[in-house]
């Protein structure tokens, strides 16, 4: 499909305003097609400025290895694919009506390096490039983004016993997204817990005394504990986690995460 409309009310050179409200999204799922093609599904979001409304009303089909060019082309906003990175997808639209889709390094909030004509975009979503160049597999439904192979962030580490930033591999950095992780910890002796808490939580606290704060326990040293957790990353992409003792040790995984897709920029 080639580049998509603006339908709606009409303002200056064919703007189309759109009625939707700030931070809009419907539809517009990221499908993993190929080791380095993505497609973008129809819906519509409101712009980054909050002036229009950026409608897709076909599938639109991105190349990631290669420069953008319109509709069914490229998507690279500038210069090559680089691999173990983090690429945002936006829509971006021109005055006159025309939609379609780029992926950049830069933030989801400043935008990407715009094609000639495109003066407004809006952030959808991320893909991750892994060591091989090729895009990570991954299925999105709604604001839920969850890995087809999973590894582990952390395995057999050493617990700290004051909480710690951990930063995560497979969430998008720059954006805060809640980060769904499978963790275990194994006790050196006696009982042992692994608290995670938000990357904005206060690590000043002790691990583990907080009832805020989710513990994962190990009755004895002949037994480990699991749990799957939801947690808040900061904007680097970070969690903090600690435990009661340095003797312990742990094993952390992310299953995938929930990016609120630019609702609460």
């Amino acid at each position: 499909q080639g580049a998509q409309g603006l339908p709606g009310a009409q303002g200056p050179a064919g703007l189309s305003m759109g009625n939707s409200p700030r931070g809009y999204i419907d539809g517009l799922g990221i499908v993993w097609i190929s080791s380095v093609t993505i497609t973008i599904v129809k819906g519509v979001a409101r712009d980054s400025t909050n002036l229009i409304d950026l409608p897709v009303g076909a599938t639109i089909q991105k190349a990631v290895n290669t420069n953008w060019s319109p509709g069914t082309g490229g998507a690279l906003d500038t210069g090559a694919l680089a691999p173990s990175t983090w690429y945002k997808v936006f829509l971006i639209g021109t005055i006159n009506g025309t939609v379609d889709a780029i992926i950049s390094t830069a933030s989801a909030t400043t935008g990407p390096l715009m094609p000639t004509g495109y003066v407004y975009f809006r952030y959808i979503g991320s893909i991750r490039i892994n060591a091989s160049s090729n895009i990570a597999q991954f299925q999105q439904v709604g604001d839920v983004f969850t890995w087809f192979d999973v590894t582990n962030e952390v395995s057999g580490g050493a617990v700290s016993a004051t909480f710690v930033l951990l930063s995560l591999t497979y969430t998008p950095p720059g954006i805060s997204v809640t980060a769904m992780i499978y963790a275990s910890v194994q006790a050196a002796a006696a009982g042992a817990n692994l608290a995670v808490l938000s990357g904005y939580g206060d690590r000043t606290q002790t691990p583990g005394t907080n009832p805020l704060t989710f513990c994962i326990l190990a009755p004895s040293a002949a037994l480990a504990g699991y749990a799957s957790i939801l947690v808040q990353t900061d904007t680097s992409g970070r969690i903090c986690i600690g435990g009661n003792s340095a003797s312990d040790t742990y094993s952390l995984s992310v299953l995938g995460y929930i990016d609120p897709r630019g609702k609460n920029f």
